[in-house]
This record gives structure tokens, C-alpha cells and sequence, in this order.
């Protein structure tokens, strides 16, 4: 058995954690302000497999480059012990100030 909807639920969010940090520190500099929204899919093994833009900016070079910090990341962090789904799909908000 794997484990309760409460436990699956507190791991995804660990792991979401590890995965905005990298995101973070892989964001590149860039002239204007906003926020993307994306939608990234890992492997359990932290292999990107899907990247999209799930909502824009409203400005292509920020999108592009929140597309970037995330490709930027190499490989993510392994998915937590008990989360053994064939890929786990985020949606992640990217601010640029």
C-alpha cells in the first residue's frame, strides 16, 4: 500500500518546495516585471519529461525566460520515498520584479 491522500499530499509538497528553490535560483535577470505561469512534468528520478507555459505574461521575453530558469534547472530533485507515479505533473508561478 502507498501512501493515505494526506501523506501523498504532504510529500508533493516537499518535493514542490525543492523544486520552486532550483526554479528560483536558476532565474535569470531580465528588464520588465511580472509573473508566468508554467507547468512542468518530472519523472520520479527528477528527469524534466514536459514544460509549458500555462499562463503568460502578457510579455513573450518573460515567458521565454521563465521557460529558461526552468531549463536552466539540469535535473531536478528525485521524487520523496512512497510518490512512485510514472511522472508527477507542477504548476509553478515565476515572478520577475
Amino acid at each position: 500500500a502507498g501512501p493515505s491522500a494526506a501523506q501523498r499530499q504532504s510529500l508533493m509538497a516537499h518535493w514542490g518546495g525543492q523544486i520552486m528553490a532550483r526554479i528560483e535560483c536558476s532565474r535569470p535577470r531580465v528588464r520588465g516585471t511580472g509573473q508566468v505561469g508554467v507547468t512542468l512534468r518530472l519523472s520520479p528520478d527528477g528527469q524534466l519529461s514536459g514544460l509549458s507555459v500555462a499562463r503568460s505574461s502578457g510579455d513573450p521575453a518573460l515567458d521565454a525566460a521563465a521557460l529558461s530558469a526552468v531549463r536552466g534547472v539540469g535535473r531536478f530533485p528525485a521524487a520523496p520515498d512512497g510518490l512512485t507515479e510514472a511522472s508527477y505533473s507542477f504548476s509553478v508561478p515565476i515572478r520577475f520584479r
